[in-house]
């Protein structure tokens, strides 16, 4: 991938989301190579499908460090740089779970509803100053944050092929979230069976008693 970006003229860097001197550097680099910042992406995260019970502080601090720190890092170094221009446009990656609850994935979900909170006050803040702020939250994408050991179960696979919604592909996400970007939508929800399980978690929450009961039920199920 980093590769492939670079072939195209492009320079793409890396860098540790949970440190905040990675971000400071990086930023400082793109400062001295452009006159500034239009866009920043908050996306990257991970989750552990597991029983609430079965966690240590270890799992819980090392997701909630990517999925939260992460974010703070990136809005204390670059947000004060396009409040001071007057423009801008930050998006973060919550989840459909931010609304919903997400039944073996407390952790998680405790990240993606502090973005929702976040989003709730600083969107009004960010516009007031010039700057855009959206809050991206997709219900299944066929991505790699379920994989390398992060299903605590016997049969991993199991528990992946029992999710309650099919999911859709990185591209098929990328065309919502850009089209979301253009309109400068501040909830870019999708597709449409997220939005009616967010519409039915706001105004119903009984609705999602199946739902969870669904995520439950391959750690409930009797062992053979």
């Amino acid at each position: 991938m980093m590769t492939d970006l670079a072939q195209k003229g492009l320079n793409p860097r890396t860098l540790d989301v949970t440190s905040l001197e990675d971000w400071e550097r990086v930023f400082a680099e793109i400062l001295s190579e452009h006159e500034g910042l239009d866009y920043l992406f908050n996306n990257a995260g991970i989750t552990l499908l597991a029983e609430s019970s079965t966690l240590t502080p270890d799992h819980w601090r090392k997701i909630l460090d990517v999925n939260v720190n992460g974010v703070i890092h990136s809005l204390t170094t670059i947000y004060p740089h396009m409040v001071k221009r007057g423009q801008g446009h930050i998006l973060n990656t919550a989840s459909l779970a931010a609304v919903t609850g997400y039944a073996t994935a407390a952790p998680y979900t405790c990240s993606k509803g502090y973005l929702l909170g976040l989003h709730k006050s600083l969107a009004p803040e960010a516009n007031h100053k010039g700057v855009d702020f959206s809050l991206i939250c997709p219900g299944y994408v066929n991505t790699q944050i379920f994989r390398e050991g992060r299903v605590l179960h016997d049969n991993p696979d199991e528990v992946l092929e029992s999710a309650p919604l099919k999911a859709i592909t990185p591209d098929q996400a990328a065309e919502f979230i850009l089209k979301g970007l253009l309109k400068k939508k501040r909830l870019i929800i999708f597709p449409f069976t997220t939005k009616v399980l967010w519409w039915l978690a706001h105004w119903f929450p009984p609705a999602m008693v199946p739902f969870q009961k669904k995520l439950l039920a391959p750690f409930r199920a009797p062992k053979s």
